[in-house]
C-alpha cells in the first residue's frame, strides 16, 4: 500500500504480513485486517501515524502504553497481543483479529439492544475489567466503539489506548479530558485521578445507552455536556421507557452515582449485583435513590432498620400509656 494523507504507511509490514483490507481508522492510526505469513495466522495490525510534531509523539507514547498494559492482561475478554513492530519512527501492534462488529456499530443499526443481551455484554465488559484492575490497570475510555462483539456474542475490549497504570499519569496533561465525555464519571472532570470506580461509572452509562438507545446527556455542547454530568442526576432508564425492568435501571443508577460511597466500590460489587437483576425476585423493584433525607428514609435497606425502630417505640409507648393508666385507676 502506497502512504498519502488517507492512509497510514504498512509498505515496511508486508515482508512479515499480507495486507488484506483496513478495518478501522483513529485520529492518528489505522487498523488493518492482515495475514501473518509465517504461520498463515490472520491478525489485526493497528499501524500508528507518525510525524515529527509533538501530538504524535505523546501518541507513540500511548501506544508503548497499550501494549505494555495490555500485553500482560489474561483475559477472554480484552483484546490479546501477540508482538509490537518498530522501524524507525513507524510503529505497529500486532493483535488477535475479531470477526464481529463493534457494539457502536450494532447500537446504531439496532437502535437498542434488549435487556437480557445488554446484561450479558455488561456482564462480559465487567469480566475484563476485573482482569485489567487486578494488574492495576485503569482503562479510562469504556465507550461502544472500543468494545468488539464477535459474531457468536462474546465481547472483548479492543482499545486500551489511553488507559494507565501505576506511573502512567505522565501521559494526561493536568485537567485535559483525554476520554470521551458521554462516559466520563464526574470526578475526572474535576481533574481528580481516575480508578476502578470511573470504569464503573463508563460502564453504567454504556449500559444505559444501550437498553434506551441513546447516550444520557445526548444533545448540547461539550460544555454543557459536562455540566450536566458534574451537576445533574443520571436518568432513570426505567422513566424513559417503561419496559425496562426498574432493577437493572437501579444498577446503573448506582454504577453511575456521583456521590463514590454510593458507587459499587469494585467490580465485585457491580458483577453481584447485575446477575440478579432480571430476577423474578426484584421484578416491581423501588427506584433507587441516593440524595436527601427523605428519600435516604425510603431506601429499601434503611426502611427496614426504620420499621424496627418504630415498633420498638410504639412498644415502649404502650407500656408507657398502660402504666399510667394502671396507676391513674389505682389512685
Amino acid at each position: 500500500m502506497s502512504s498519502n494523507k488517507k492512509e497510514i504507511s504498512t509498505e515496511w509490514l508486508l515482508d512479515k504480513y499480507h495486507i488484506q483490507s483496513k478495518i478501522g481508522r483513529g485520529g492518528f492510526s489505522s487498523v488493518y485486517k492482515a495475514v501473518r505469513i509465517s504461520d498463515g495466522k490472520d491478525v489485526a495490525i493497528k499501524a500508528l501515524k507518525i510525524d515529527s510534531n509533538n501530538t504524535s509523539f505523546v501518541n507513540t507514547q500511548r501506544v508503548e502504553q497499550e501494549y505494555k498494559n495490555t500485553s500482560r492482561i489474561n483475559s477472554n475478554y480484552v483484546i490479546k497481543l501477540y508482538s509490537k513492530e518498530q522501524q524507525n519512527d513507524k510503529m505497529a501492534i500486532v493483535m488477535e483479529y475479531i470477526d464481529g462488529e463493534t457494539l457502536d456499530e450494532i447500537i446504531k443499526q439496532r437502535k437498542y439492544i434488549e435487556t437480557t443481551r445488554s446484561v450479558s455484554y455488561t456482564m462480559q465488559v465487567l469480566k475484563g475489567l476485573k482482569a485489567m484492575h487486578k494488574e492495576g490497570v485503569i482503562h479510562r475510555d469504556i465507550k461502544p466503539s472500543n468494545l468488539m462483539i464477535s459474531s457468536h456474542g462474546k465481547v472483548k475490549i479492543i482499545d486500551l489506548g489511553i488507559s494507565k497504570s501505576h506511573g502512567d499519569d505522565k501521559l494526561t496533561r493536568t485537567g485535559k479530558i483525554v476520554a470521551s465525555i458521554d462516559y466520563t464519571a464526574p470526578e475526572l472532570l474535576k481533574a481528580k485521578p481516575a480508578n476502578e470506580q470511573s470504569d464503573i461509572f463508563s460502564v453504567g452509562a454504556l449500559m444505559y445507552e444501550m437498553i434506551v438507545g441513546s447516550k444520557p446527556y445526548a444533545g448540547g455542547n461539550t460544555k454543557e455536556k459536562i455540566s450536566k454530568i458534574k451537576h445533574n442526576p443520571f436518568p432513570n432508564a426505567t422513566a424513559i421507557n417503561g419496559a425496562i425492568p426498574q432493577a437493572l435501571s437501579n444498577v446503573i443508577l448506582k454504577a453511575t452515582s456521583t456521590d463514590l460511597t454510593k458507587r459499587y466500590q469494585n467490580i465485585d460489587e457491580f458483577i453481584e449485583d447485575l446477575t440478579t437483576c432480571l430476577d423474578s425476585s426484584r421484578a416491581g423493584e423501588s427506584t433507587l435513590k441516593f440524595n436527601g433525607k427523605k428519600e435516604k428514609f425510603l431506601n429499601k435497606f434503611n426502611s427496614k432498620k426504620t420499621l424496627m425502630w418504630m415498633a420498638i417505640i410504639l412498644g415502649l409507648m404502650v407500656i408507657a400509656t398502660t402504666t399510667i393508666l394502671i396507676i391513674w385507676l389505682t389512685k
